[in-house]
C-alpha cells in the first residue's frame, strides 16, 4: 500500500452511542443521508451506514480541505456516494459486513 492510499475499519459493534450521540453524529450528514439511514429496519445497518458516511466526509475534509457542512454527496442509480461537481482525485469504496464498516481510497489512475 503506498502512502497515498488510505484504508480505516471500525469495529462499530463496540460503538454503544447514546442518543445523544447518536443525534450528534447524524447533524454531521445531510438530511436526505440522515433520513436513508433511519429508515433502516435494524440498528445495526443504521450505524454501518451512518459511521460509512461519517468515513467519507473525513476523507474529503482531509484531502481536499472542504469544510463538513459543505460536503453534500448524490448517489449514482446503483446507490454509491458520489460528490456532484466535483472530480475527485480518488477512487473509494466503503463496504460493511458483521461488525466492520471498512473504507479503502486510492488515487485515480
Amino acid at each position: 500500500m503506498s502512502a497515498s492510499e488510505i484504508r480505516w475499519a471500525l469495529n462499530i459493534a463496540k460503538w454503544r452511542p447514546t442518543g445523544h450521540e447518536w443525534a450528534q453524529a447524524l447533524s454531521l450528514i445531510s438530511e436526505k443521508e440522515q433520513e436513508r439511514i433511519c429508515r433502516f429496519s435494524f440498528k445495526r445497518d443504521a450505524k454501518a451506514s451512518l459511521i460509512g458516511q461519517l468515513m467519507l466526509h473525513k476523507l474529503v475534509r482531509e484531502t481536499l480541505n472542504v469544510p463538513n457542512n459543505k460536503i453534500q454527496f448524490a448517489r449514482t442509480d446503483r446507490g454509491k456516494p458520489y460528490l456532484p461537481f466535483v472530480n475527485l482525485p480518488f477512487s473509494f469504496n466503503v463496504s460493511h459486513q458483521g461488525a466492520y464498516t471498512v473504507m479503502a481510497a486510492s488515487p485515480k489512475s
